[in-house]
């Protein structure tokens, strides 16, 4: 048993050489004043006047890397996702061989602006069957602007109830639209 447990240790060290001996394009550590070194960011590098986007995500140690054969050299754009903190910098990078780049986040002054539409739905009191039609809306805005007025969770209620659920904005959805613009 000793020995299985030894062999499994081994090769679980041995793996780790392997992924940390891979040359990386780009590399670094993510960390905030409030929580250090921070595990689970995803960190983006976009090259400039490209539309692709390339994605890692921190480990627990808060390093990162992007492999060498998915960054190409040049200037990338980099981004971050992660709940509650915004980008300090860098907010870009020359991407040569084996470049270095520490991520520093702060506490973001306004977490709400980060949530996708599905965050917002999700965070959504009430029942489902109230809140059903709220996808169609995003054809048009985010749910953000919805659920930033300054209307009441009440008053918001009330006028989804009054003028019913918007279906569309065009022919014979126009009279809904107007009372669309009218709702929390």
């Amino acid at each position: 048993m000793k020995f299985k447990t030894l062999l499994l240790a081994t090769s679980m060290l041995m793996a780790a050489g392997v992924v940390a001996s891979q040359a990386q394009a780009l590399s670094g550590k993510v960390s905030s004043a409030e929580e250090g070194a921070m595990e689970g960011v995803l960190v983006s590098a976009k090259r400039e006047g490209s539309t692709m986007t390339t994605t890692v995500v921190s480990n627990d140690k808060g390093q990162f890397g992007f492999p060498a054969g998915k960054l190409e050299p040049g200037k990338y754009t980099i981004a971050i996702r992660a709940a509650g903190y915004s980008l300090v910098g860098p907010k870009s990078v020359d991407v040569a061989a084996d470049t270095t780049a520490d991520v520093k986040l702060a506490r973001s002054r306004n977490p709400a602006s980060q949530l996708s539409n599905a965050e917002w739905l999700i965070s959504v009191p009430g029942a489902d069957s109230l809140k059903a039609f709220l996808p169609d809306c995003t054809g048009c805005h985010t749910l953000q602007r919805v659920f930033m007025s300054l209307h009441t969770a009440e008053e918001w209620e009330q006028g989804v109830r009054a003028h019913g659920p918007l279906r569309t904005h065009d022919g014979a959805g126009a009279a809904a639209a107007r009372r669309h613009r009218r709702l929390p």
